[in-house]
């Protein structure tokens, strides 16, 4: 027992000191036993080998130290960091298995199926950033792979060589995962592999210029050593194995940062020289072109570090164009022309981003109200307070051509009073015989409401891009909604929401069971056995550690499994499970399913009592081919009260507020709930329109301090509250 005046962290430092204590003083002791026993003559073997192995510990620790240790050592790290304390803690800055940094030489690059390249990194600001939540892009392979980012390849250049211990600090935090990470100052982007001379003009003083060498690398070149075309990326490593079953063959982006818009022109026109040769659209899946102007990070030691700009010999770079088209006179309105038409171009799967000044996308193109449909699920008994809430709420963003709710029995009139409006259709599966649960609208919901959406609506209206199945009980905020899927070309059979694993015996013990335990078996996972087969004697009665991946709506759980398929997840190679009360399609994923529809709802109906969504999953992963998933976080599975901020910097949609009435409702009421959620969403929805913000999403942050907790922090609500399982992913 501690003293009473002694705290938690003294009593630990005064634990730490007593153990050190004990170590030395066990070392002393048998150094003097060995040395007695020697001149005694007597035979200290155990002693010896003690201290053998002792001092070989000691000196493999050194070594591995030596090898693995940051480009600067530690010590120089230490001293430019200053009073930085976390990044200086030396077992945050040794990272042991981080391979060393090797010197710049394209001709020894070998391709990435899902990389990251950028040049102008700066401080490398943007490249943490990526890491850290993907900016919308990260997500497709994260989440797909079922992964953290091993398998990842990242590639950062800069052209002012004071930037490179702050690059170096970012592949030492955020590199140990990736299959490769490289940070590389004095490097610019161009035509051919050559020095070339360039200034560095002072922000604060133009007058103040200096003249310095550095390393222009011919970016198409790099690309090709870098990439592989769409067929072939996948089989390079064996962590890039995992997705293929799901279709995704990798995902490249690459990001320039510039300081004027004739150097966006010109970057793009490198890549988009010799059209025909196919590197663009059978290569790079993302062109990022940010022309953002913002502040460098400060050290928080000395003030802040060498923002001087790198300014190039345009006269020479920039020659007279061919293509009319990416002459700099056509200024920004010519660059998001030239954009347009790439993300336009058929059977191509490049996507150009234009980042503007203050941070905002400009293409591609928003989506606009029009161009995502909504289909609400709305079943016994609480269709009038649920709908009601939801129409007086968010739906009100929504055009009431661009809404239908689907239910499966004929409402009263005033239960069509609460829908107000809106277009309501009475539904039922296609064969109602087969369904196990015919009267209660689950299982058998998804299939129909992708049916009827694209029978009724998506058929005849081909503007409309995306198909949005939302639960009654979920909130949702159409203008981030919007923004997000504009990131993600509808050409692409993508679908996505929550994610969840699958488990195997979804398959009830048929078909797709064996699809999902053979895909499991292929990747690594441990057999298992359907109730019809016979385990083997020695495993009867047995439990297994298994640890469900992070794609479990975003944490790690532990579970004790037996080895019977009903009890197994299906821990690699599956596709994850779109989960939330809010799943997403793109109308090429819908068009390709529509013609299966009937029957995969025959193959599914016995699939299980209330497994809509997994229903959904087979059918997409078993009659279409090349869906792949798209898993946000922003797609949360739980009441906006449950949720946790620290790790989710967006909402899209909240789902649950029927669940845990006590805990998670903030007014008493379901109908308050949400009319205080779209007080803030309507902000961001008029702020967006009138110029005053600049994006739609809506951060978990913003949340949290305006509307949800009233100033409480949200650990305190958050933590411990409803299953654990249920997440923002």
């Amino acid at each position: 027992m501690r003293p009473p005046c002694m705290s938690g962290r003294q009593q630990d430092t005064a634990m730490r000191d007593c153990s050190r204590r004990r170590v030395f003083r066990t070392l002393r002791t048998d150094t003097r036993l060995l040395l007695l026993r020697l001149r005694r003559g007597r035979p200290a073997r155990r002693d010896i080998l003690f201290i053998f192995l002792f001092f070989a510990f000691i000196l493999l620790f050194t070594v591995v130290i030596y090898v693995a240790r940051p480009p600067h050592g530690y010590l120089h790290r230490w001293r430019d960091r200053g009073t930085d304390r976390e990044s200086s803690h030396f077992t945050k800055n040794v990272h042991m298995f981080l391979p060393r940094q090797p010197a710049l030489d394209i001709g020894a690059f070998t391709p990435c199926s899902w990389l990251y390249l950028e040049f102008g990194a700066k401080d490398g600001r943007h490249l943490s950033n990526f890491f850290i939540n993907g900016n919308g892009f990260l997500e497709d392979y994260l989440r797909a792979t079922q992964s953290a980012s091993h398998g990842f390849c990242a590639y950062a250049f800069h052209g002012h060589p004071a930037m490179e211990p702050y690059l170096r600090k970012v592949r030492a935090d955020r590199g140990r995962k990736t299959h490769r990470f490289h940070v590389y100052s004095g490097v610019v982007p161009g035509r051919l592999n050559v020095s070339e001379r360039v200034r560095l003009v002072a922000k604060d003083d133009p007058r103040v210029v200096e003249e310095i060498k550095v390393q222009s690398i011919d970016v198409r070149h790099t690309l090709r050593k870098l990439t592989f075309e769409w067929q072939e990326s996948g089989r390079e490593v064996k962590h890039m194995v995992t997705p293929r079953e799901n279709g995704n063959r990798g995902s490249v982006v690459v990001r320039f940062n510039v300081e004027h818009v004739r150097e966006a022109f010109w970057e793009l026109g490198l890549l988009e020289a010799h059209r025909g040769d196919g590197l663009m659209c059978k290569r790079v899946d993302r062109v990022v072109l940010n022309l953002e102007k913002i502040p460098l990070m400060s050290t928080g030691s000395e003030g802040d570090i060498d923002d001087s700009d790198v300014k190039r010999a345009w006269g020479s770079l920039v020659t007279p164009p061919v293509d009319a088209r990416f002459d700099p006179k056509n200024g920004l309105g010519g660059l998001i022309k030239v954009a347009n038409e790439i993300n336009e171009r058929k059977g191509c799967r490049t996507t150009v981003h234009v980042i503007d000044e203050a941070g905002g996308m400009l293409t591609p193109k928003l989506l606009t109200d029009r161009e995502v449909l909504y289909a609400i699920l709305a079943g016994q008994p609480t269709f009038d307070e649920r709908v009601a809430a939801q129409t007086e709420s968010w739906m009100t963003a929504v055009p009431q051509d661009r809404l239908t709710i689907f239910t499966n029995a004929k409402r009263n009139e005033e239960e069509m009073r609460a829908a107000k409006g809106r277009n309501t259709v009475v539904t039922q599966p296609h064969d109602p015989s087969l369904e196990l649960r015919l009267p209660l609208m689950q299982s058998w919901s998804h299939l129909v409401r992708v049916r009827e959406s694209w029978d009724r609506t998506m058929k005849h209206n081909k503007d409309i891009k995306w198909l949005a199945l939302v639960d009654d009980d979920t909130f949702v905020f159409p203008g981030g909604m919007r923004e997000y899927l504009s990131k993600f070309d509808a050409r692409v059979p993508f679908w996505g929401g929550s994610g969840e694993q699958a488990r195997i015996d979804n398959g009830d013990s048929g078909q797709f069971a064996e699809w999902l335990r053979g895909l499991n078996k292929k990747h690594g996972g441990k057999h298992c056995y359907f109730p019809t087969e016979d385990m083997p004697l020695k495993l009867r009665g047995s439990h297994v550690e298994y640890g469900v991946s992070q794609v479990l709506n975003g944490r790690r759980i532990a579970h004790k499994v037996s080895h019977m398929c009903g009890d197994t997840f299906c821990k690699l190679g599956c596709p994850a499970v779109p989960q939330g009360a809010a799943i997403v399609l793109s109308r090429t994923l819908v068009e390709a399913l529509r013609p299966k529809i009937e029957t995969c709802e025959r193959e599914t109906s016995q699939l299980c009592r209330n497994c809509g969504s997994q229903r959904l999953y087979m059918c997409v992963n078993r009659y279409t081919k090349g869906a792949r998933t798209l898993l946000t976080r922003g797609i949360c599975r739980a009441p906006w009260k449950l949720e946790h901020r620290e790790k989710f910097p967006f909402v899209l949609t909240f789902h649950g507020f029927n669940r845990h009435r006590g805990m998670a409702l903030s007014t008493g009421s379901l109908h308050g709930d949400m009319t205080e959620l779209w007080q803030l969403g309507k902000q961001y929805e008029e702020g967006v329109k009138q110029g005053v913000k600049s994006s739609y999403v809506v951060p978990m942050q913003e949340i949290a301090k305006t509307r949800a907790w009233r100033g409480l922090h949200m650990e305190s609500r958050g933590r411990g509250a409803g299953t654990g399982a249920e997440v923002c992913t």
